[in-house]
This record gives structure tokens, sequence and C-alpha cells, in this order.
């Protein structure tokens, strides 16, 4: 089978990764595999960049030229941006930077309507991982779908609103959203035409009819009545996979503690996320409240917070310890920094399907975590983990000490985690179910194809 990829890069954030995974897994499966970027930054067979600008037109990418050359001059800061701005857009591309002022998401990626072009021969089906970004242009998925079938994975809610990545509890997008309360979520947006970027959504959607994949039962039961409405019921849901040959329970503890400064004897709660405390979908100011209650009663030994994401840190957060150690882009060496820890903490606002908690579990640390999103299928409460209210600090506290103090539950929780990821959460078996789940949809897009068109009905005078 060959299949053709889109994602914003083949490696970066939680989903990139996963896109990166199933293109290389695919190939392991014997099928031709390609991926389409907006941004590359490894050397893995089959990926390309998807160059929107060199598809526009000679007095466009004049004046992006101008801009780049210019911008670079005064450097990548605020100044060196609006340059590039000014010139790429306002000059080079007014029609384009006006519909960005009043408030449209923008879809003008001219390179998108030729990704079936753009590989060595025609693709059996296109998948799509996350589409916002900046690189794709939605506009293009019924013309598309005419070509071959399409296949869109949610890895967040933006198919789904007006313009955020996720809701963050506001519940307008469940009925055409407008009258947005926060234009600057990511993806942000200048004006409030959040009502027309819905339905726009929907009704591209509805006339390509892409099929979906959710990565959990709790995103597939989003999809009646939103933008997807059209795909709810025949929509699959795929939990995303990791690679539990990587996320391990070796016996290296000690010696990652030792390379990074904590003592033999900490309780370390190790938290990841790839933008750290900046990350507006998650709930950094719960987990660090709850560190310093968990600080302030006292565990017996020594209290670390090991953050992985975001900048590097080393400072008191009450009586504890944080140690931040930046981004990590190493798989192996990630998984030495959970196996570090004694306890997984995850609290966040939004979560379609958490990745680190899964590779978390596999690494064998018990979870505390909020109880939002697809979270409660991978956290089962009392077996491999603790869940609890969003928000909650307290609660998050009482769960975080008691899993400290109770060495037996933790280790049962953290075993039987482990158990848990790697029978249910591996890559090979997301692979394995990715590729029956394109064959099936190609086979049925077949056949649609293959049925003779019934002539239009004929009104009749009277």
């Amino acid at each position: 089978m060959k299949i053709l990829q889109v994602s914003t890069a083949d490696r970066a954030s939680g989903a990139e990764f996963v896109a990166l995974n199933l293109h290389q897994g695919l190939r392991r499966r014997g099928c031709t595999t390609w991926m389409a970027v907006a941004e590359r930054h490894t050397d893995s067979e089959g990926v390309f960049v998807l160059d929107n600008d060199a598809e526009r037109g000679g007095w466009t990418r004049f004046w992006l030229a101008a801009g780049r050359r210019l911008g670079t001059i005064f450097g990548s800061g605020a100044v060196g941006r609006r340059i590039r701005s000014l010139l790429g857009y306002r000059l080079g591309q007014p029609g384009r930077a006006w519909k960005i002022d009043q408030g449209w998401e923008d879809f003008d990626f001219p390179a998108t309507r030729r990704l079936p072009d753009l590989t060595p021969s025609l693709p059996d089906l296109l998948h799509c991982n996350n589409l916002h970004g900046g690189y794709f242009d939605l506009r293009a998925l019924p013309e598309l779908a005419e070509r071959l079938p399409v296949v869109l994975t949610l890895h967040d809610m933006w198919p789904l609103t007006g313009h955020c990545a996720s809701a963050l509890g506001c519940p307008r997008w469940q009925t055409g959203c407008g009258a947005c309360p926060d234009l600057g979520i990511y993806p942000p947006v200048k004006k409030d035409n959040t009502a027309a970027n819905w339905r726009r959504k929907r009704d591209l959607f509805s006339a390509s009819g892409v099929e979906v994949i959710c990565t959990s039962q709790w995103m597939k039961s989003q999809l009646p009545g939103s933008t997807l409405d059209a795909a709810a019921a025949t929509a699959r849901v795929i939990h995303l996979g990791i690679e539990t040959d990587v996320f391990t329970t070796l016996p290296d503890q000690q010696a990652t503690r030792a390379e990074l400064g904590i003592p033999a004897d900490a309780a370390v709660l190790v938290w990841t996320c790839s933008s750290g405390r900046k990350n507006v979908f998650k709930d950094y100011q719960t987990l660090e409240t709850a560190t310093r209650e968990v600080a302030a009663r006292g565990v017996g030994r020594p209290l670390w917070f090991l953050l992985v994401g975001g900048e590097p840190c080393r400072e008191p957060l009450g009586t504890a310890q944080m140690l931040g150690v930046g981004h990590v882009s190493d798989r192996r060496r990630l998984a030495q920094l959970y196996r570090a820890g004694d306890v997984f903490i995850h609290a966040t606002k939004a979560e379609a399907w958490g990745l680190t908690i899964t590779e978390a579990l596999a690494s064998g640390l018990p979870v505390v975590s909020t109880a939002v999103g697809g979270i409660p299928e991978q956290v089962l409460h009392e077996e491999t983990g603790l869940l609890v209210a969003p928000g909650d600090a307290a609660a998050f506290a009482n769960a975080t000490y008691r899993l400290l103090l109770d060495e037996t539950l933790r280790r049962r929780l953290g075993n039987q985690g482990a158990e848990l990821a790697r029978s249910r959460f591996g890559i090979e078996r997301q692979v394995d179910e990715y590729l029956s789940a394109f064959q099936s949809i190609r086979a049925d897009w077949e056949k649609r194809r293959s049925r003779p068109r019934q002539p239009a009905p004929v009104a009749m005078g009277v």
C-alpha cells in the first residue's frame, strides 16, 4: 500500500513523533510511504518539505525573499519579524494579510492541492495529522478526496473549533462558536470571526467525506453535532503507541540521579512537557501548588521536582528543589529521566491522549493525573495510578503524598502500569491498527467509486 502523510514536522512534539513513528512502522510492514512536512528535522527516508512559497506567484516570491534578506539583518527578534511580515505579507500578499486581520484562519497554502503529484506515484491514501501550524489549505480537501481517500487523525480539537486547539471548557464550539472568550489561545486569530471559521470547516469536512481516526474514545464522543458530525458514525479509535523497547523498567535510577545531582534517597516527582511551565493547555500551577504542599508536609526524605521541557532551571520550590533539564529530543535519554523518578505527575486542562503518560507508565512510574479527556483510558484509577478532579491542587497533593509514603502501593501501580503499556500501547500495535484501517478505508473508497453514478432526478413541471 502507498501512503502519503502530512504533518507539521517530522520531529517536534507528541503528534509529530507519532506521525514519524507511523511512517517508519508502515515501511517496516512493506508499505511505500512518504511524509510531507512544513519543517524537516530528520533525515528519515521518504520525508520531504511541503514548499508552499515556491508555488506562489512571482510578485509574492520577490517580496518574501526581500523580507527574509532584510529581516536577517535585524535578527530573529521583533524588528526582524516585523520587517518579514511587512514585506512578505503586507506588500507581497495584501489579500491574504487582510483576511488574517479580519480573523479568518489562514488556509492560503497552494502546495496542498499538488500533494498527490509530489510523490513518485499516486498514493493510495492521504493521511492528515495536525493541519494547523501554517502549512495546509483545508479548502483543498474536497478536491483531494476526488483523487484518493483522505483520513484525518484528531490529535487535538482544532478541527472542531473556530480557531483553538483546545476549547479549555468553553462550550461554544458545540453550537458553532462566535463570541470567543479568548482569541489568543493557540492558534490565535486577530478578530472574532470564529463562527465563520467553524462553518467553513464543517462545510469542507462534509464535502470531502474525510474519514476520522480518534486517539481516544473521549475524542470520538466529541464528534456528534460538531464540524465533523458527518464522520462521527464511521470514526475509528486508535490509541497512540510508544516505543516499548525504549521506555522500559531498566534499573538505572541511581546512575541517572547521580548524573543529575539528585540525592540517591530523594523522593522525585517527574513531569515532562515540551514547552514546560509556559504551556497554556497544561496546569503547571496545580503541579507547583501540590508539590509545595507535599514538601511542607514532609515525606521523610528530600523532595525533588524533575521538569523535562521548557527552560533549564535549578531553583527552590518551597522546601522542595526543582530541576529543569530543558528540552530532550533523544528518546533513550528521555526514558532514563522517567526512570529517575518515583511518581509521574500530570495536571492538565485538556488532553485528547497523554503520550507522556504512556511513556511514564511503560517506564514503571505510577501516575497522578487530572481526569480529563482521554486520560482515564490510560490511567486506571487505583490500578496504574491515581486520578483527581482538574484544578484541585489539594486532592492532587493528597494523591501524590499517598504514593510517596506507600512504597508497596507505588510499586504495585508502577508494575501494573508498565504491563498495561507493554500489552496495549506499543507502537507496533498502533501501526498494525492503522494499516488495517487504511486498507479498509481504501477498499470502501474503491467500492464507492466503482458504483454507477445515479442520474439526478428530473423535476416535472405542472
